[in-house]
């Protein structure tokens, strides 16, 4: 899990937003799937480095899923899950509509220094700028 586009976004989040997103996730208005919740549970306990090795996809599916062996599909849905409520946080916390906010969404990226489509850094600006 380490280098997904969902730790990546994750590792952006200030200590605000992590408790501000863990009530986002929890609430079910805005998420009814309970191993998505579970996810989101077990990843926070990593913040804010996300690094920890006993972030691997295969270790965290089976404490999600103890009862199954590892699903790589299942596991990307859950992590594309998880990784779509940030976006729709990040658009309801800057006060947009969710249908609509893909532009406020860019711009939230962008302040955090990160590319909307990937979720990779974006190269630093020097200040050198003419």
């Amino acid at each position: 899990m380490h280098q997904t586009k969902l730790i990546r976004l994750l590792k952006t989040f200030s200590a605000w937003e992590i408790r501000a997103f863990d009530d986002f996730v929890r609430s079910s208005f805005f998420n009814k799937n309970h191993s998505v919740t579970r996810l989101w549970q077990l990843t926070k306990e990593f913040a804010p480095a996300f690094d920890q090795p006993e972030l691997e996809r295969k270790l965290v599916f089976t404490v999600i899923f103890p009862e199954e062996s590892f699903d790589e599909q299942n596991s990307r849905y859950l992590m594309t899950d998880l990784t779509r409520l940030i976006e729709n946080f990040w658009c309801i916390s800057t006060g947009r509509i969710i249908p609509f906010g893909f532009n406020r969404i860019s711009q939230k990226f962008s302040r955090k220094g990160t590319s909307p489509k990937t979720g990779k850094n974006l190269p630093q600006n020097s200040g050198n700028a003419q």
